[in-house]
């Protein structure tokens, strides 16, 4: 029930972070406006795209052993609309909302697989996690994982930030459908370039 669909948004459209912004603000509302669809949202490392993005962070307050790496793991831009879109599961806290932006404290969400392997306790909501010695980011929700690259694939844990917080070039759209799918990709070109006439998609598919 899953549509999926790839834009780029070009650097001399789109020159810095708050167009970027700008442009999937005005566009996921009109997705959603779209007939058929129920949820949608973006994700720039779409699930079995064979594409991915992983990154090494640190867990304030754990401190790897001797010889032991950094945490590590899935590192995704995502919209608000986004778990539901995908099918996601909210374990604990909340997920992103529209007044999670460039002007608000950094977010994450968390899979509840990195949640149980550092801090088995619980309580992940309120903790902190950061990719540089400079900035914290606290986590405000956990939830289930999203298998990515394959269903046998060892898991890897997961970290959710908000698009609003770090607007990327690239982004899949995903559109849940509450009929066929493939019907709507017609529908979701025209929405696209209804807000920028000139922007292709690309790799429209069904998952």
């Amino acid at each position: 029930g899953v549509v999926t669909f790839y834009v780029s948004l070009p650097q001399s459209s789109y020159p810095d972070a708050d167009a970027r912004r700008r442009f999937y603000d005005e566009l996921l509302p009109s997705i959603r406006e779209v007939p058929g669809v129920t949820a949608a949202g973006v994700d720039n490392v779409l699930p079995f795209s064979g594409m991915w993005a992983t990154s090494s962070f640190n867990v304030v307050g754990y401190e790897p052993g001797p010889g032991e790496p950094r945490p590590w793991g899935d590192f995704r831009v995502v919209s608000p609309g986004f778990q539901d879109a995908l099918g996601l599961q909210l374990v604990e806290g909340r997920f992103f909302t529209d007044a999670d932006g460039p002007e608000t404290p950094s977010v994450a969400v968390v899979d509840e697989g990195l949640a149980r392997r550092y801090w088995p306790q619980g309580g992940a909501v309120g903790q902190h996690i950061s990719y540089s010695p400079s900035s914290e980011i606290e986590v405000v929700g956990v939830v289930s994982h999203a298998a990515h690259e394959g269903l046998d694939a060892d898991p890897r844990v997961q970290v959710y930030v908000s698009y609003r917080q770090l607007p990327q070039a690239g982004m899949f759209v995903v559109a849940r459908s509450s009929g066929d799918p493939a019907s709507l990709v017609p529908a979701l070109r025209a929405t696209v370039q209804a807000v920028d006439p000139d922007l292709p998609i690309a790799r429209a598919n069904t998952m």
